[in-house]
C-alpha cells in the first residue's frame, strides 16, 4: 500500500509539473501551428489527446522508477530527499505560474480592443495595467472569471478586487463558466450593465479569448455604436477555415456556409453572426434533437435560427426557393447542414453561387 500511495503521489506531482510545461510550450506551439494551417477541430483534439497520453505515460514512468529508489532502504538520504522533493517543488511552482496570468500571456499583445465608446475587452489586468486603464478614462473593470475554476480564479478575483480599489476603478464581477454552464444569469447581468451603465468598462477573462468572444456578442447586440469587434480570437469564424465536421466557406460577403458546430465551437465564434440557418431534415427524430440543442445554445445570446426543410431528394427548384429566402436574412449569416459534404449543402452552395452571377 505504501508503494501504491507513493507512486500515485509522485505521479500527480510530476503530472502537474510536466503538464504545465507541456501546456505552455509544445501544446500551445502545436495548436497555434494547426490553427494557422486551418486544420480541423478534430485534428486539434487528436493532438491534445496524444500529448495527454504521452504526459500520462512519461509522468507515471518517472514516478514509478523514482518511487523504487525512494522506498529502497539502500538509497542514501540525500538522493531520497531529492527524488521526493523535486516533484513537489516543481508541482508547487506550476501552481504558482497559473496564479500569474501575465506570465502565461507574455507571448500575446496586452492590447485593449474597443467594441464601442463604453466597452473594451482584453486579458487579465495586473495593477500596472489597471492604473494605465484609469489614466485612459476607464471607470470600471468587469471580470468574467469564475470562482468555480479552482484554484486559480478565486484567488485572482480577490487580487483583482484589491488592485481595482487601489487603481481607483470600480470592480464588477460577472462570472462566465464556458461549456459546462448556460450562463443565463451572467448574460442577464451583462445586458443590464450595458443598458444602464454610465461608465467606461474594461471587460476581461483569463486570456481574453473564449469568454470575451461571447461577451462581445452581447455588448454589440445591445445597440451601442460599434467601433470594431476584434476580440483577438484566432478561432473566429472569420479566420478559422475548418471545424470538427468540415470546412467553413464564405460564399458571399458575411455569408458563411459550413457544418453543424459543436457547443464549444459556437462559444468560440458566437460574437460573429446575427442569424443562423439550419438546412435539416426535421422528419428525422435524431436531427430534431440536434436542432433543439442548437436552439438552446443560441437562445441566451438572442441569435435567431431559421430551419429550412431539406432531404436527399430536394430538387433544384426547391433549393432555389430556399436560397431566395436565405438571401433576405440579416448578416453576418451562418448557414449549415450537419457535414459540409452533405448532398444538400453542396446543392445549396452551388445554387447560391449561381444566383450571384
Amino acid at each position: 500500500m505504501k508503494k501504491v500511495i507513493t507512486v500515485i503521489f509522485l505521479w500527480l506531482c510530476w503530472g502537474f509539473a510536466l503538464g504545465t510545461l507541456l501546456l505552455l510550450g509544445p501544446t500551445r506551439w502545436l495548436l497555434n501551428y494547426e490553427r494557422e494551417k486551418g486544420m480541423t477541430g478534430s485534428t486539434e483534439n487528436t493532438t491534445v489527446i496524444i500529448l495527454i497520453i504521452i504526459l500520462a505515460i512519461a509522468s507515471f514512468a518517472v514516478a514509478y522508477f523514482s518511487s523504487k529508489s525512494i522506498l529502497n532502504p539502500a538509497t542514501g538520504a540525500t538522493k531520497r530527499l531529492a527524488l521526493s522533493g523535486i516533484p513537489v517543488v516543481a508541482a508547487l511552482f506550476a501552481v504558482y505560474v497559473f496564479f500569474h496570468p501575465d506570465w502565461i500571456n507574455s507571448d500575446r499583445e496586452n492590447k485593449v480592443n474597443s467594441l464601442n465608446t463604453s466597452f473594451s475587452t482584453g486579458s487579465y489586468p495586473e495593477l500596472d495595467k489597471m492604473i494605465e486603464l484609469k489614466s485612459e478614462g476607464f471607470t470600471a473593470v468587469v471580470s468574467l472569471l469564475h470562482p468555480a475554476v479552482v484554484p486559480f480564479e478565486p484567488v485572482l478575483l480577490e487580487k483583482e478586487k484589491k488592485n481595482a480599489a487601489e487603481a481607483g476603478l470600480e470592480f464588477i464581477s460577472i462570472p462566465f463558466l464556458p461549456w459546462v454552464s448556460e450562463n443565463e444569469n451572467s448574460i442577464d447581468s451583462l445586458r443590464s450593465l450595458i443598458k444602464k451603465g454610465q461608465g467606461k468598462y474594461y471587460v476581461h477573462c483569463y486570456l481574453g479569448m473564449d469568454r470575451i468572444a461571447a461577451a462581445s456578442r452581447i455588448i454589440n447586440q445591445e445597440g451601442k455604436t460599434v467601433i470594431h469587434s476584434d476580440t483577438g480570437n484566432k478561432d473566429s469564424l472569420f479566420l478559422k477555415k475548418k471545424f470538427e465536421r468540415g470546412n467553413v466557406v464564405e460564399i458571399e460577403k458575411d455569408v458563411f456556409l459550413g457544418p453543424q458546430l459543436t457547443k464549444e465551437e459556437y462559444f468560440f465564434v458566437i460574437g460573429n453572426f446575427r442569424q443562423v440557418v439550419a438546412l435539416r431534415n426535421m422528419k428525422d427524430p435524431e436531427i430534431k434533437i440536434h436542432v433543439e440543442e442548437e436552439k438552446k445554445w443560441l437562445q441566451p445570446f438572442k441569435i435567431p435560427i431559421q430551419i429550412f426543410e431539406v432531404h436527399g431528394q430536394t430538387s433544384a427548384t426547391e433549393m432555389q426557393k430556399i436560397v431566395n429566402a436565405v438571401k433576405s436574412l440579416p448578416k453576418p449569416l451562418f448557414i449549415h447542414g450537419f457535414f459540409t459534404d452533405d448532398k444538400e449543402i453542396i446543392l445549396f452552395e452551388d445554387t447560391y453561387r449561381k444566383s450571384l452571377n
